[in-house]
Parts: structure tokens; C-alpha cells; sequence
């Protein structure tokens, strides 16, 4: 228990934490043509592009390629 005797211990900070990908409009210009295309499936896009699925969709949801 913590110290104030309620729910879990806090976690020390310090853990390892992937550095993000800044997206840049010439990613998101690569993404959308990849999503046009649709060989690949959004994580295929993902680990191509080198960012995370939620990110995928994310610009996939705002180049209103979502049904």
C-alpha cells in the first residue's frame, strides 16, 4: 500500500520511454498516400513511417478517409 494507505505505491519515474517521431507535413503528405493506396494496413503505415497507429488514424480521420 502507499504511504497514505490507499490503492498502489507510486511508480519511480525515470522509466524508458521510444522518442517521438515529430510528424511532419512530408509524413503526413506519405501517410494519406499510403492510405490512399491501400496495400498496406494501418500498422504497416505505422512501423513504415515510424509512428504509432493512433497517429495513423489520427490523419487518417482528419484527410476525411474514414468512412
Amino acid at each position: 500500500r502507499a504511504a497514505n494507505g490507499k490503492g498502489r505505491k507510486a511508480r519511480k519515474a525515470g522509466g524508458t520511454r521510444k522518442a517521438r517521431t515529430e510528424v511532419t507535413s512530408d509524413i503526413k503528405k506519405a501517410l494519406i498516400a499510403d492510405l490512399k493506396e491501400g496495400k498496406l494496413t494501418g500498422l504497416e503505415i505505422a512501423n513504415k513511417h515510424k509512428v504509432s497507429i493512433g497517429t495513423v488514424q489520427n490523419i487518417k480521420k482528419a484527410a476525411g478517409l474514414v468512412g
